[in-house]
């Protein structure tokens, strides 16, 4: 039998409940809660379906599960067969990159684990972020008004990365890196330029006319740029025979090779934190392509450590 308190003197002995043996506006005479003075019968008859919500979608779950174990066991079967059949999962019995052996979803091949786990971080930091909107959209607003392709506001994204978002279309800049690092979404793209390459080559030659479209000045800047660096790294004392001979030495090679070959300082004269002398001890004879790549930076970081420096017979 439930005793008659007021909700003051429950609140004073530190109780959740409290009774006044009245009926509530639909008719319950029930306990009700100190906290917010609710029928305790009303809370429960408006929970029963999320409840029942919630407990559905978790045996039909199971049921999933266990119609996958009846119908698959250790089979395996390939994503196209299951299409062909009209399944919804399929089954290759290899581990996906967090390392569950579990069925995968045709529609979007992420593992069943992954996609539920996903799912669930997902739905909590959208819980988060939707408060947070007004801030994150008037941060990429006026990235876009300053015509920036990235902008930060400091919160995290859905898989909790503090990160820069792209302007286009507000994703996490580290999120697109660790999908591009991804081994499907690299061998993907090979195929997809393998089997397009006409029109890969069609759009690097409109980027490269538009560039230069819109840095009209900028080679013309290096080069004077660099002729005056290389003015500055050539020592009065330098023998210019020697300097001509090495030239004449890397023509030579180019025509017996029939490839392309540069004169390259071993220690670049333009480098970020140490720039080299425009002498023959710092010159070395090298393809035009490993020169290109090598471009500005230490042999170190270039070459490894174990590197040694060209040797110039005097």
């Amino acid at each position: 039998m439930v005793h008659i308190i007021s909700r003051d003197d429950a609140k004073a002995q530190g109780l959740m409940f409290y009774f006044t043996g009245k009926p509530c506006a639909h008719g319950h005479i029930s306990e009700r809660y100190v906290i917010s003075r609710c029928c305790v019968a009303c809370s429960r008859e408006l929970s029963h379906p999320c409840h029942k919500k919630q407990l559905d979608k978790r045996n039909k779950t199971h049921k999933e599960n266990a119609d996958a174990a009846e119908k698959y066991g250790d089979r395996i079967i390939t994503r196209d067969e299951a299409i062909t059949k009209g399944l919804t999962r399929y089954f290759t019995g290899k581990p996906c990159h967090k390392g569950h052996i579990a069925e995968r979803g045709v529609a979007h091949y992420a593992c069943v684990i992954c996609h539920n786990e996903n799912s669930k971080q997902y739905q909590k930091a959208k819980r988060v972020l939707s408060k947070e909107k007004p801030l994150r959209e008037a941060a990429r607003q006026a990235a876009i008004a300053n015509g920036d392709k990235t902008y930060f506001h400091g919160i995290p994204c859905k898989r909790g990365h503090i990160a820069a978002r792209w302007t286009k279309g507000g994703h996490c800049v580290e999120c697109s890196r660790e999908h591009s690092q991804r081994e499907e979404v690299k061998a993907y793209k090979r195929k997809h330029k393998e089997d397009n390459r006409e029109r890969y080559t069609e759009l690097n030659r409109a980027y490269k006319v538009k560039w230069n479209k819109e840095n009209p000045n900028y080679f013309t800047m290096y080069h004077v740029k660099r002729n005056a660096k290389v003015q500055q790294a050539t020592p009065e004392w330098v023998n210019w025979d020697d300097l001509t001979l090495l030239a004449k030495m890397r023509d030579s090679v180019s025509r017996k090779t029939n490839v392309e070959h540069h004169l390259d300082h071993y220690y670049p004269i333009l480098g970020k934190t140490v720039c080299g002398l425009n002498v023959p001890w710092n010159l070395q004879i090298i393809t035009a392509a490993e020169n290109r790549r090598k471009h500005n930076k230490m042999p170190e970081d270039f070459y490894g450590p174990d590197h040694k420096p060209p040797t110039w017979p005097r």
